[in-house]
């Protein structure tokens, strides 16, 4: 390994080993009680007690927040799709989705928990969504909307290739292209 290398490893590994020295020290100055804030030295055993509950827990939550990617990228792509052919729809929706973006995640939070009480699948799923929904139809909107010479043109340039590829480009897939964005 070289220097560079091995220095990108032990720089962070001492920043967090000192972090933790210091969240130890900071805990134990204040003589905090674990209930208030444990210390690092302390969380350890206790995850190794109720480990079996970190594991039951920690696969619902996986399984929902895959579900919930997984339904934001297909039905973000059915959207985008249909933004990409229709001008119409894509005037409609987009500006919709802009503000739908705008939101702050953390703050709906509370709100879908209450309307959702008792039903944690959904709580968990609709969250992952709404994280995962904005950029699926944005790129494949992008991906399926018809490219002008000024697109290829700008492709071109944002690929960093010469002038002597403008009008050799091997094909107009610009769902292939629209990734190297």
């Amino acid at each position: 390994m070289s220097a560079s290398g091995l220095n990108k490893f032990l720089v962070p590994l001492a920043a967090m080993v000192i972090f933790l020295i210091l969240w130890e020290l900071l805990v134990w100055v204040n003589g905090w009680p674990n209930y208030k804030m444990a210390s690092p030295s302390d969380i350890w055993p206790a995850f190794w007690k109720f480990r079996d509950l970190f594991i039951q827990f920690g696969w619902d939550t996986l399984w929902r927040t895959v579900v919930g990617l997984v339904l934001a990228v297909f039905v973000g792509a059915l959207i985008g799709m249909v933004m990409g052919f229709s001008k119409t729809v894509r005037d409609g929706l987009y500006p919709l989705l802009v503000g739908f973006n705008a939101i702050p995640k953390a703050t709906v939070v509370p709100v879908i928990a209450l309307l959702f009480v008792g039903a944690h699948d959904m709580n968990t799923i609709l969250i992952a969504f709404m994280i995962s929904f904005s950029p699926s139809p944005c790129r494949s909107q992008s991906a399926c909307r018809p490219w002008s010479r000024n697109t290829e043109i700008s492709f071109v340039h944002s690929v960093r290739a010469g002038s002597r590829y403008f009008g050799r480009l091997p094909c107009r897939k610009p769902c292939q292209s629209s990734l190297a964005r």
